[in-house]
C-alpha cells in the first residue's frame, strides 16, 4: 500500500532492491529494511532547483519558437510543421513560401548579444541537415522545393537575428 503512494524515483529504487533479492544475491536481513526506510525518507525529485531551471528554459524555448513562427509568417511563409521529430533529431520549424522550403533551428540566449556560442556546432548542424533531408524525402510534394536551413537566434528577449546555416 505504501509503494503505490511513492514517486517514480523511489519506486524504481525499491524495485531495484526487490530485483536484487529475486536474483538471490545475499542481502543481510538487517540491511533491507534500513535501505527501504532510507528510500522512503528521500525528498521528491521534482523539488530540485535544476529541474525548475530546465522547465523554465523549456518554456522560454517554446516562446522563442512562437516568435520565430510569427517572424516567418509575417514574411509570407506558411508553417508545415513545428517540433517535427525524425530518427535523427528534431526540427523546430518547417516553413514554406513558393518553392523555398526553410528548416529553422530556434535558439534562445539570455546573455547579451549574439555570438558564435549561440550558433549550433558541427554535430548539431549535421543533425539538422539529416533531419531536413529525411523530412523532404518523406513528402513527395516537396521534392521540387529549394531547401534552406536557417538559425533564428533570440537574445535576451530584446533582439533577434536570422542566420543562414551555411
Amino acid at each position: 500500500q505504501q509503494v503505490e503512494a511513492l514517486t517514480g524515483a523511489k519506486k524504481r529504487h525499491i524495485y531495484q532492491l526487490a530485483l536484487t533479492v529475486q536474483q538471490k544475491q545475499p542481502t543481510p536481513p538487517d540491511e533491507a529494511p534500513q535501505a527501504i526506510r532510507r528510500v522512503l525518507s528521500m525528498p521528491p525529485r521534482s523539488s530540485t532547483p535544476r529541474r525548475k531551471q530546465r522547465q523554465a528554459a523549456e518554456r522560454a524555448g517554446r516562446w522563442a519558437e512562437i516568435i520565430a513562427w510569427l517572424y516567418y509568417s509575417f514574411r509570407g511563409y506558411h508553417c508545415l510543421g513545428r517540433r517535427m521529430r525524425s530518427p535523427f533529431g528534431e526540427i523546430d520549424l518547417i516553413m514554406k513560401r513558393g518553392r523555398r522550403l526553410v528548416f529553422v533551428e530556434v535558439k534562445f540566449r539570455t546573455d547579451k548579444g549574439i555570438s558564435e556560442q549561440s550558433l549550433p556546432n558541427h554535430r548539431q548542424r549535421q543533425r539538422i541537415e539529416r533531419s531536413a533531408i529525411w523530412f523532404q524525402g518523406r513528402h513527395s510534394r516537396l521534392a521540387n522545393c529549394n531547401p534552406a536551413i536557417e538559425i533564428f537566434v533570440i537574445s535576451n528577449w530584446r533582439s533577434f537575428r536570422c542566420i543562414p546555416a551555411y
